[in-house]
């Protein structure tokens, strides 16, 4: 009765995050055009549509937890963090993604997945047909060595990465195998963005993770399969969170190096695409702090559509460093604390397809921002969704390793 109970509950965070993702993929569609103006009807459709999964989603939370004095003060550690990120940083998005991932807690991670997928999928093939048909799209634009066409999307590039994050989706729900007939329709695609857009690195990404889920899928199908017994998940837990670690930190540090002076390191930017460069200019420029800056990004859609001049581009790609400039490093942290605490839950659980994506998103993150993106990425809501309501007592159960990780910050 209580199970079914909560399960029932649980309907309003899902409608709660149906309605942000759907919110955040529309909003990436009417980008930079007369409908994202100040006061337009579908600029205040999407607030509504924001809020109104805030509410859901707060519901969702106060309806099914009854608040040990470990899990109060761990949500006002995070609420803290973001509380603070948001005055110090540009925007109130701090709070609004605590709100978005704690209150996750006691739901089912594949429906969200689900959900976000279903949104992704239906606005690609949307946006994608109606640009081909020719009623929405930007044409084409010339860049240096490239001709980039926006495809319906207000940012050409968050049309690669929608079919990214989608190819990681089906990557999880399918427990890491890919049949031959989903990888040739991911692939086809893939190639057709790619020529469309000339985005590289995403291009090179998801052609890894169809591979990976190919291959996956034969060797699982294989009558010589070796089937692995892990004893040690404590070691794997930490292979697996070394790697992902040392993946961030890699990235950080190339960046905190960067001299032009040094020929490796120059040609190493040259090949990531000034990458290295215009991270070394921000942390030059604004510095790290607890708390955020008060900056503006101005990417490559900004330039394109003539809102700002060349010599104004201002934009970092490493997903952890531009959420430290932004919102600053105690923010960061609460986020990298999800994802090793998400690592650590997915081993023991014996859920090793969310360890392969975090492994991957440990590479996407060094060269991509979407670190906490919920127009693409649900990964981030993993741990929260993984802690359960003990029928028991009815009350939140973390367990002794989170509280021991949280109260550090306490000392």
């Amino acid at each position: 009765m209580l199970f079914e109970m909560q399960k029932s509950k649980n309907t309003f965070y899902y409608l709660g995050i149906f309605l942000y993702v759907l919110s955040m993929n529309l909003q990436i569609s009417f980008m930079f055009n007369e409908w994202s103006l100040s006061g337009s009807p579908m600029l205040i459709v999407l607030k509504l549509l924001k809020y109104g999964a805030y509410l859901f989603c707060l519901i969702h939370f106060f309806t099914v937890i009854r608040f040990s004095h470990n899990v109060l003060f761990a949500v006002g550690i995070m609420f803290a963090f973001s509380v603070y990120a948001m005055f110090t940083g540009p925007e109130k998005l701090p709070l609004f993604y605590f709100v978005l991932i704690a209150t996750a807690v006691n739901t089912d991670f594949k429906k969200i997945v689900k959900i976000f997928l279903a949104i992704q999928a239906t606005t690609f093939v949307i946006y994608l047909s109606l640009a081909l048909a020719g009623i929405m799209g930007s044409g084409e634009v010339v860049e240096p060595d490239r001709i980039r066409s926006f495809l319906g999307y207000g940012w050409v590039n968050r049309a690669s990465y929608n079919l990214l994050f989608m190819s990681l989706e089906l990557l999880y729900l399918r427990k890491r195998a890919l049949d031959p007939v989903l990888a040739i329709i991911l692939s086809a695609l893939n190639w057709f963005i790619y020529v469309k857009t000339h985005t590289v690195f995403s291009m090179a990404i998801t052609f890894m993770i169809i591979i990976y889920g190919a291959v996956y899928y034969f060797y699982s199908k294989s009558d010589r399969k070796i089937t692995f017994v892990r004893k040690n998940r404590k070691r794997d837990y930490y292979l697996i969170l070394s790697i992902f670690l040392l993946l961030i930190a890699a990235g950080i540090a190339l960046i905190l190096i960067y001299k032009s002076s040094n020929p490796f390191l120059y040609k190493l930017n040259r090949f990531v695409t000034g990458r290295l460069e215009l991270g070394k200019n921000a942390i030059d420029r604004y510095g790290l702090h607890l708390g955020g800056n008060k900056l503006q990004w101005v990417g490559s859609s900004t330039l394109l559509f003539g809102l700002a001049d060349a010599n104004e581009y201002f934009y970092v790609d490493n997903g952890f460093l531009q959420l430290a400039l932004e919102f600053g490093l105690l923010f960061t942290g609460f986020a990298l604390y999800m994802y090793t605490a998400a690592i650590k839950k997915a081993v023991y659980s014996k859920d090793y397809s969310f360890a392969a994506i975090a492994l991957i998103l440990g590479f996407v993150f060094v060269f991509e921002p979407y670190v906490i993106d919920f127009a693409f990425n649900p990964f981030v809501i993993y741990y929260f969704s993984k802690i359960t309501l003990a029928s028991h007592n009815r009350r939140l159960v973390i367990d002794r390793f989170d509280i021991k990780l949280l109260s550090s910050f306490k000392r």
